[in-house]
């Protein structure tokens, strides 16, 4: 029942965003995903897009639906585009929402906190204004989600499966790889997890260096010595990535941050992964990525984090998750 809710939910942010501007004057980033959908070559498309197929190899496969679906006024083709990954991303969001609900459910024992922290996921900015656009994300949150679920469930063959898709998809799932360190304290079941992971990983690489090496490299000092001068010095990035930023969990925030405090002498996996949590928050101004977007891949752990804090000020059970 919960997965109805969710999937409800994500197909009217998939509809909703289907009228949006995005369709005549999709971004850089979308145009790539959309040539990948197209059927361009890896080796044509720009790196970091090129090692992100998951979800244009989905999108190709969606039927195309009939004309009169669409507006008569706009690009039927870019419609017919946008129509695909929004069916693909709504899965994406709605998977990513029940894979949250699970982690929130193992941590605080609760199935009302559990289906908040889903329906907290899917009214976040990000999922509901860029969720199903063409992007990687949404697939990128429910395999981050799923992978950390079953790294606490310790399912080391389904795990070493979904971080493969996952590193397919978007390389925001090597976030798995140090939650695996905070989680264990045990140097046998630590290695028990790198297990699964590590082979994904070296696929990945030999993928990435060896047969699709970028052309220069991504992340270079002088443009992030440019991004950090046009968002501090002349401010000209500022506002709008401030205003990104601090919605990317709107208030919850708050709670979140309660709920550490409260709990931060524990020893639970919320609490250490938690220290995830500011390295997160950094890492934007060290690559010059969009703060908000790269902030709200700390969802698995600020959001439930929030659920229990919302939960000790209603004068819930005290757990520490």
């Amino acid at each position: 029942m919960c997965f109805s809710v969710f999937l409800s939910i994500a197909t009217a942010v998939g509809w909703w965003n289907l009228s949006g501007p995005f369709v005549e004057r999709p971004t850089a980033d979308m145009v790539h995903y959309l040539a990948l959908a197209d059927g361009d070559a890896l080796a044509d498309v720009p790196a970091p897009f090129r090692y992100r197929p998951w979800t244009p190899w989905l999108a190709a496969r969606v039927p195309a639906p009939p004309a009169n679906w669409f507006d008569a006024e706009r690009p039927a083709e870019r419609q017919r585009a946008h129509f695909r990954f929004a069916v693909v991303n709504v899965a994406g969001l709605a998977l990513a929402a029940a894979g949250l609900a699970l982690l929130t459910l193992r941590f605080l024992e609760s199935r009302n906190a559990a289906l908040f922290a889903g329906l907290i996921f899917l009214t976040s900015y990000q999922p509901l204004t860029k969720g199903t656009l063409p992007m990687a994300e949404a697939w990128s949150y429910a395999f981050l989600a799923w992978a950390l679920w079953l790294l606490v469930e310790r399912k080391h063959l389904a795990l070493g499966i979904v971080f493969l898709l996952g590193l397919s998809c978007k390389e925001t799932i090597l976030l798995v790889l140090p939650a695996a360190v905070l989680l264990e304290s045990s140097p046998a079941q630590r290695w028990r997890q790198f297990a699964a992971l590590i082979p994904a990983a070296l696929l990945y690489l030999a993928w990435r260096l060896i047969l699709f090496p970028p052309a220069e490299p991504l992340y270079g000092v002088a443009s992030t010595r440019e991004w950090l001068h046009d968002l501090f010095v002349t401010g000209e990035r500022l506002p709008g990535n401030a205003a990104r930023a601090l919605l990317a969990f709107h208030l919850f925030w708050i709670p979140a941050v309660s709920a550490w405090w409260t709990r931060r002498k524990g020893s639970g996996a919320l609490i250490r992964w938690a220290w995830l949590v500011p390295p997160i928050l950094l890492l934007p101004f060290f690559l010059a990525l969009v703060p908000g977007r790269v902030w709200f891949f700390a969802f698995p752990f600020v959001i439930p984090l929030a659920v229990a804090g919302l939960r000790d000020w209603c004068g819930g059970p005290a757990r520490s998750p």
